[in-house]
């Protein structure tokens, strides 16, 4: 008669044990999604652990593009039509003017792989700095 009892109360824990528990990283992430590079992938002077561990950018998600619908037209991947060759985003991050036909980037530390630059005025941000890098849909240059 004991048996049953134990046997159901196993059974009970192998089934939790079996639910997957998310990884706090992809939590963390969210809507940005995980960066996803191998070492070979990155340049000899940027190690593993400089990879930024959110793959897109945080101006980019559905939720910021409704909260900031009023934006200039640089936010909504559009060319950059400010007038300005690089600067600091009302959040706060660094971007610049790449590539020809006022085509632009986020700027991303590590030759770019490394976490998105954070500024508080355009100062902050250089033309020589790194564009983005990296399997995320905001790297690179573009409009």
């Amino acid at each position: 008669m004991k048996f049953t009892p134990v046997l159901l109360f196993a059974a009970s824990l192998a089934s939790v044990s079996s639910t997957a528990i998310p990884d706090p990283q992809t939590l963390e992430c969210g809507e940005l999604g995980r960066m996803s590079i191998k070492p070979g992938d990155l340049p000899p002077s940027v190690h593993i652990s400089d990879v930024r561990t959110c793959r897109d950018h945080p101006e980019t998600t559905s939720i910021n593009k409704r909260k900031h619908a009023d934006t200039p037209a640089l936010f909504k991947r559009e060319c950059n039509g400010s007038g300005k060759k690089k600067g600091c985003s009302k959040n706060g991050y660094c971007w610049k003017e790449c590539g020809g036909g006022h085509q632009w980037c986020w700027i991303a530390l590590a030759e770019g792989w490394g976490p998105w630059k954070t500024c508080s005025n355009d100062g902050q941000c250089g033309s020589s700095d790194a564009c983005a890098k990296g399997d995320c849909k905001d790297c690179g240059c573009s409009c």
